[in-house]
């Protein structure tokens, strides 16, 4: 390719956008069962952050865009993303997807739940899901006060138990969720 190599990962991001996008055009085509198809649509969607973080892009907007393309996943392809997208992230594009997801997780918590609403829209499950992907994102930074600090609001839930050996190591007080639970 000719060009300057920030064309060429300007290309190379604008390209995985496109295949991102026609992946869900054909998605009404397909038979997904086996979940093939939607494990080939997080492939690009990881190849798309190293581009950007390669090229130099800004990682404040790099992560509300992947941010924007979860919430606007309807077929689930880009559930648990985040499991993913940590082992590409850069510290920056790490730290910056961190804050823009304890946005939304703070923000949750002051939303009040509409009569009829959506599941989406219900404060109750957009903390759920932030803080599932919050929990990803600490471990990912071996950030255990903020899992710890997490732990303590939300409440330890079955995704904890393979940090339960690493945080009973180091924890010197009780995580306080639903009730002490004691780290002995």
């Amino acid at each position: 390719m000719s060009g300057s190599p920030g064309q060429s990962l300007t290309r190379r991001y604008s390209t995985t956008e496109k295949l991102r996008a026609a992946c869900y055009v054909k998605i009404e085509e397909l038979d997904d069962s086996s979940g093939s198809f939607g494990q080939f649509v997080n492939r690009p969607c990881c190849g798309w952050i190293t581009a950007r973080q390669a090229g130099g892009a800004d990682p404040d907007e790099t992560a509300p865009r992947l941010l924007t393309w979860m919430d606007q996943d309807d077929y689930g392809y880009c559930y648990r993303l985040e499991m993913d997208a940590v082992k590409v992230f850069n510290k920056a594009s790490l730290a910056a997807f961190v804050n823009s997801v304890r946005a939304r997780f703070d923000s949750a918590a002051k939303k009040t739940a509409k009569e009829n609403g959506k599941l989406r829209e219900r404060p109750d499950y957009l903390r759920r899901r932030w803080g599932e992907v919050l929990r990803t994102l600490y471990a990912a930074q071996k950030d255990v006060a903020g899992y710890v600090a997490l732990a303590e609001k939300t409440g330890l839930t079955a995704s904890d138990y393979p940090m339960w050996p690493y945080l009973k190591s180091i924890a010197t007080r009780p995580i306080v969720g639903k009730g002490k639970i004691p780290v002995h």
